[in-house]
């Protein structure tokens, strides 16, 4: 299964690339994905969702390259009480380079739409990938338009259908 995620995760980030296949030793910039840079919070009555969003360079292996990606954490809290969180690994992913412990992953393909990053939202609570989208919607304060959705590959995944998280939101940039 972790060789499924990989090679999906990698072939997303090829077309990222206006469908060039990576050479090894390549770096793909994209400044697009600077203005997601951030704490981004969504709250309806006393549901909360905070995503912490950081744009890294992210080194992927055969062939090896280097691309520009948001990596961040989340946190889901829900009537009061926390559900689900990440953002004790933030620093980690941050400062320290352990991106495996991100719980949000994000790029943009600037071919398509630079107002749109396309990603996966590690769901803590069921223990799966959930597919992603962030449009930027410009303004004062900034907003970010997320909707989650099943991923191509849910066939294959045991785990039940579904979020944790709400998986429609607007969240206002703090």
């Amino acid at each position: 299964m972790k060789y499924l995620i990989a090679f999906c995760f990698v072939l997303l980030v090829n077309q990222v690339s206006f469908g060039q296949k990576p050479q090894a030793g390549d770096y793909i910039t994209s400044n697009y994905i600077n203005k997601y840079e951030g704490t981004w919070m969504w709250t309806s009555g006393s549901d909360t969702v905070i995503f912490k969003l950081k744009k890294l360079k992210y080194t992927y292996t055969s062939p090896a390259f280097d691309a520009d990606v948001l990596l961040g954490c989340h946190t889901y809290i829900q009537t009061g009480v926390l559900v689900e969180s990440s953002m004790n690994k933030y620093d980690s992913i941050v400062n320290y380079n352990k991106h495996k412990l991100r719980t949000v992953t994000g790029w943009n393909d600037p071919a398509e739409d630079t107002s749109k990053v396309s990603g996966i939202l590690w769901d803590i609570t069921k223990n799966k990938r959930v597919g992603l989208t962030l449009q930027y919607i410009a303004g004062s304060p900034p907003q970010l338009q997320l909707e989650m959705k099943a991923l191509a590959d849910v066939i294959l995944d045991p785990t039940p259908l579904g979020a944790t998280l709400p998986t429609n939101m607007v969240f206002i940039k703090q």
